[in-house]
């Protein structure tokens, strides 16, 4: 079987062009389930940087690769003249690098819609 007999997944994953971080705070093994921030440089509002709560799950018996993902929703409080929303998958292997693609979508409430995707993007833990 390959990779490293682990649980920890925490830590922080900058990709290659330095577009994104994914940061992971904390992880609990048992539910599967992480917490942390994601930055992205270049966003529909901007350069932005946004909570988490993500997924993850070993293949085989605790061991990499495993799947990592998550997906977040984001409005205004009070009106909401917007709509954020970002979904990245992948996978990481033992050597604490994550291969993800995103899709984001953006929409405003005067009928401005976009939506955008990432491929491949290569996040290498710091």
């Amino acid at each position: 079987m390959s990779g490293t007999n682990t649980k920890e997944i925490v830590g922080t994953y900058i990709s290659e062009e330095k577009d994104f971080i994914l940061k992971i705070t904390e992880c609990d093994y048992h539910t599967g389930i992480y917490k942390g921030t994601f930055y992205t440089k270049d966003s529909p509002l901007g350069e932005m940087t946004y909570d988490i709560q993500g997924q993850y799950t070993f293949s085989g018996s605790n061991r990499y690769p495993c799947m990592v993902g998550f997906s977040i929703g984001i409005r205004p409080s009070g009106y909401w003249d917007y709509v954020f929303s970002d979904y990245w998958t992948g996978s990481r292997d033992e050597k604490g690098q994550i291969l993800m693609s995103g899709a984001r979508a953006y929409m405003e409430d005067n009928g401005l819609r976009e939506t955008y995707s990432f491929d491949s993007i290569i996040f290498n833990l710091q």
